[in-house]
């Protein structure tokens, strides 16, 4: 047995650290050799701004996202994310004073939704004051064994048809309405841009339009 055994179609286990570095780690030209893509990638073509396969592309992408990660640029999104976790805080010292108690998941799951669509695109899901999943939180949670199985799927291709079968029927109704709200969500928020109460990471991405200066 040598430092890296191939358990599946595209799926090497490395033995040693220096194995792992020379697989994961290895570049030309200042190019990743081997792409890494996240758990939840599917088979779209499009593996988003992670996963994303090609290397030039894959090399381009953190030099158009690292100012939007900079030091500065969490700063200003320091008074939403306070926000947020001390009003998850509140409720949990409120809801610890009743019999019920809260259940600890599922208020995570409303926080972590909610703080991230606020800092991403300034998107209020409300799912800690309503105390109740949004439609896309909902979703969500429906497709862990989906995501499971289509990643099975993509070591061994004979099984992909039985990837679909998978997604409980909810969520196939529940698509369009979904589909429809996102796209309804980014428009929104293209029309909101530089006039959000907070900088936000849709800000980095897609920057208000500067007024150009007539030069007559």
């Amino acid at each position: 047995m040598g430092d890296v055994v191939r358990i599946a179609p595209n799926e090497p286990v490395s033995v040693t650290q220096q194995a792992a570095k020379h697989i994961y780690l290895a570049q030309e030209v200042n190019l990743e050799l081997f792409v890494q893509v996240g758990y939840d990638a599917l088979d779209t073509g499009d593996g988003g701004t992670s996963g994303e396969t090609n290397p030039v592309r894959h090399r381009e992408i953190p030099r158009q996202l690292a100012p939007a990660f900079s030091r500065k640029n969490l700063r200003a999104k320091e008074a939403a994310i306070h926000q947020h976790i001390d009003f998850f805080v509140q409720r949990m010292k409120d809801l610890g004073k009743e019999e019920k108690g809260a259940e600890l998941q599922r208020w995570t799951d409303w926080l972590a939704l909610d703080l991230s669509a606020d800092i991403t695109y300034s998107r209020e899901m409300g799912q800690m004051r309503d105390m109740k999943d949004s439609v896309l939180l909902s979703a969500t949670l429906k497709l862990n064994f989906f995501v499971m199985v289509s990643q099975i799927t993509r070591k061994f291709r004979f099984l992909s048809p039985l990837m679909y079968l998978t997604m409980p029927p909810s969520v196939w109704f529940a698509m369009p309405r979904l589909i429809k709200m996102n796209t309804q969500d980014v428009k929104t928020r293209i029309k909101r841009r530089g006039k959000t109460e907070h900088l936000d990471y849709f800000e980095q991405l897609i920057p208000p339009r500067t007024e150009s200066k007539s030069t007559i």
